[in-house]
């Protein structure tokens, strides 16, 4: 080990070298998302036979056998009022830069909780608070800085082919090192919060959120669907999460029907932007008993109530199994109008105007052999089940951020597949970042 690190500090690294045994050790490799526990060895990153992956703030697969390049001091946050751009490291989580904008008129597409890394959230989709207003967090990149596999540095707006990659696809060709993106006014009025409901009201919770997604014509108004079990009894609750721009007044009757249904508890409230953000991390912060966390996506271009419902059952039957009280799922409507794309070819990710993303995951409780295994099976199961249940021609291509290890990249990129796989072998020709979605199987 000895000779492995001085071999790093005589080539001139001056990064930090976390190892084994260290204090630093179990925070530095410990992922929110954690698919399996592996131990990381320090070892000269230009051999040919390094295994490595880079880390961007820890939510998705970020392990290795070999090194983690750990981008956490990565962390600017400038603001560029000439061109109203920000200018974002991509090792930081959200809440860091929106903590340095509590005081702007301005903000970015950023992600719906504060633990979310900026760099992989960004350049793998971005699914934001204003996605009904502005589109994708990826839309909203205007340049980054890419270290290729070859150690050469380069800016995507220089290379159109980079640039259409990074754009939902940015893990599989290099290392982003900063973020260019568009700035955004920031919403003035907020009404946001949760209103917890019995499940004896998700029928009719998928009814109106269906009826939503149909007839919503305000991207202003929003409203996403969660499904948990809660303690001490481990009930199933409701959670409606609504996200409306407007006065209290506006919310209430843009969704006067949740009120109607006659709620267990109603958490909603005003908020500021950046309260509405924090208030999202009280149901999914991470419990310290959690070893493992999986995620699927089902994306529809029409939301149905047996849609919802199909997810539902899943649920409820996986719960029947103390081990699954962790799974949970998350329904989270784009309405009509968000998304203008002229065609798919301006975005690594194919995304139509409107779609709807059911997200099941599952957080695991122990580390028995085989139960990450399990729990992927299980995630691959919902999946069949909801596209089972939608209608005929309405299953879009799976959201990139949300990919379970092991889809196939044709799932997520379809008809943009072979132009991804053509750049990957022109600027990454060994393959060298092999972690995620396998643009290169």
């Amino acid at each position: 080990m000895s000779l492995q690190i001085n071999a790093l500090t005589s080539a001139g690294f001056s990064g930090n070298i976390v190892l084994p045994n260290s204090e630093a050790w179990t925070d530095a490799t410990q992922a929110w998302g954690a698919q399996s526990k592996r131990s990381p060895k320090i070892l000269w990153l230009n051999q040919e036979n390094l295994d490595f992956a880079v880390r961007s703030g820890g939510m998705a697969e970020s392990q290795s056998d070999g090194a983690i390049i750990d981008l956490c001091f990565l962390d600017k946050v400038d603001y560029d009022a000439a061109n109203n751009c920000f200018h974002l490291g991509p090792g930081q989580p959200w809440r860091n830069v929106y903590k340095k904008q509590e005081n702007m008129p301005v903000t970015v597409m950023g992600g719906r909780v504060g633990f979310v890394g900026v760099g992989g959230f960004t350049i793998g989709g971005g699914l934001s608070y204003l996605a009904n207003l502005h589109g994708l967090a990826s839309d909203s990149i205007l340049d980054a800085q890419i270290v290729l596999a070859d150690g050469s540095i380069v800016r995507a707006k220089d290379n159109d082919d980079l640039f259409f990659a990074i754009r939902g696809a940015g893990h599989a060709f290099g290392v982003v090192t900063e973020l260019v993106v568009r700035a955004y006014p920031k919403p003035t009025s907020v009404y946001g919060g949760f209103i917890l409901f019995g499940l004896d009201k998700y029928a009719a919770i998928c009814e109106h959120i269906a009826d939503l997604a149909a007839n919503n014509a305000d991207p202003n108004v929003n409203a996403m669907v969660g499904l948990v079990r809660m303690p001490p009894a481990m009930d199933h609750i409701i959670i409606l999460m609504p996200m409306v721009f407007g006065s209290p007044e506006y919310a209430k009757e843009a969704l006067s029907w949740a009120w109607k249904l006659g709620p267990l508890q109603d958490l909603s409230s005003p908020v500021s932007y950046e309260q509405a953000l924090a208030a999202q991390e009280m149901f999914v912060q991470r419990p310290a008993t959690t070893t493992t966390y999986q995620q699927n996506s089902i994306v529809v271009s029409r939301l149905t109530p047996a849609v919802m419902q199909a997810a539902l059952k899943w649920q409820v039957d996986l719960h029947k199994d103390p081990r699954f009280y962790g799974a949970a799922i998350l329904i989270e409507p784009f309405f009509p109008g968000a998304f203008t794309p002229k065609d798919n070819k301006g975005n690594a990710w194919p995304h139509p105007r409107s779609f709807y993303v059911i997200e099941p995951f599952i957080e695991g409780r122990d580390t028995q052999p085989g139960r990450a295994e399990e729990e992927a099976e299980l995630l691959r199961a919902c999946s069949k089940a909801v596209e089972n249940a939608a209608d005929p021609g309405t299953i879009l291509s799976k959201y990139p951020n949300y990919a379970l290890v092991g889809t196939p990249a044709i799932d997520f990129y379809g008809e943009n597949l072979p132009r991804l796989q053509a750049i990957k072998r022109r600027v990454d020709p060994k393959n060298r970042f092999n972690k995620g979605i396998k643009i290169i199987a």
